[in-house]
């Protein structure tokens, strides 16, 4: 018990300057300087990383399992702080076809709508339009496009078997639209 006593009362008597525990101890000078303040940007730095993950973790992800979603240009007709994934992406094709959109705009396409058909996206690009002949290819049985395009004035030259006016390109809607699954270059989702 008298050593228990001794004991406490020594390791009671041992200030921080006195401790037993092995410590190094070196002279500030040019190379601490350096290495303290690399150790504070490298703490710096874990920082900022560790608020990047966090961003990275707050954006918002397809719950059809095709990722993050994209981020919407500033530029784009939705304006971002406007454009809600829960509305335009409630289905798969409605996600597709805002997807692909967005990518077309990053590329310098615009496209003001579009129209999904047959597992393809038919972009509305302005001077673009689709078409879709009769089966014996006498007349239009369907043409979609742009709305600001003059449907009444293409099909007009069409039937007459005339060029489309200037400005137009016509795709045979059979063979035209975008495959969003390689487009995207996504796993096609069952």
């Amino acid at each position: 018990k008298a050593e228990t006593e001794n004991a406490e009362k020594q390791a009671a008597d041992v200030t921080p300057a006195e401790s037993t525990t092995p410590t190094a101890e070196k002279s500030i000078n040019g190379s601490t300087a350096e290495v303290e303040n690399n150790t504070e940007a490298a703490g710096q730095q874990q920082s900022e990383t560790s608020a990047q993950t966090t961003e990275t973790k707050d954006v918002p992800v397809s719950p059809f399992g095709f990722g993050p979603y994209p981020e919407v240009p500033a530029d784009y007709p939705i304006p971002p702080d406007k454009f809600e994934w829960e509305f335009w992406g409630k289905t798969v094709k409605g996600e597709l076809m805002s997807r692909v959109r967005i990518k077309l705009w990053n590329q310098g396409i615009r496209s003001d709508g579009a129209s999904f058909e047959n597992g393809k996206v038919y972009p509305n690009i302005l001077g673009t339009v689709y078409v879709q002949w009769a089966e014996n290819g006498e007349f239009i049985r369907r043409i979609t496009g742009h709305p600001d395009d003059d449907f009444d004035a293409i099909e007009a030259a069409l039937e007459a078997g005339q060029p489309p006016p200037e400005g137009i390109t016509v795709l045979s809607r059979n063979e035209a639209g975008i495959d969003p699954y390689s487009f995207l270059e996504l796993s096609k989702k069952e």
